[in-house]
């Protein structure tokens, strides 16, 4: 891009340059007289003024275009960027509910499965107590 620009200015002065030194050299050796001479270098003065002024506007055409081209490639870039993170946080949100929920779920199951075993701990423990006290009765009953 850098050297089209470059190589668009050098084409510019090489076209102004041999535009001049084409235009005098047609004028130097044409047979005329001084007058007539001196109003021909005027008008191709002129032209070759009016020619360099278009390229110029022309360029400067051109480049505003262009800087606009890549303002709104700039644009639509960060809008597809924008989107694509508020995707990603979206995905991100979804994914930290559902690993809460199911640490939640897994939470509950074992919640339930340590009551069930501290009842079934507590019922053994109290079978346990009923036969020592059943075996301490006997064996005062077996004392008297």
């Amino acid at each position: 891009m850098a050297q089209e620009s470059k190589s668009g200015g050098g084409m510019l002065t090489g076209a102004i340059i041999g535009g001049v030194v084409g235009a005098a050299a047609a004028l130097m050796l044409a047979p005329k007289k001084g007058s007539e001479l001196r109003r021909d270098i005027a008008d191709k003065s002129r032209q070759i003024k009016d020619s360099a002024k278009d390229m110029l506007q022309n360029a400067g055409d051109k480049a505003s275009s262009l800087v606009n081209l890549a303002g709104d490639k700039a644009q639509q870039v960060a809008g597809a960027i924008s989107d694509t993170a508020k995707a990603a946080g979206d995905k991100a949100q979804t994914m930290v509910k559902r690993a809460s929920e199911e640490a939640e779920d897994l939470g509950d199951k074992a919640r339930d499965k340590i009551n069930g075993t501290a009842d079934k701990a507590r019922s053994a423990f109290g079978r346990a107590a009923d036969r020592d006290m059943d075996a301490d009765h006997e064996h005062r009953a077996s004392l008297t």
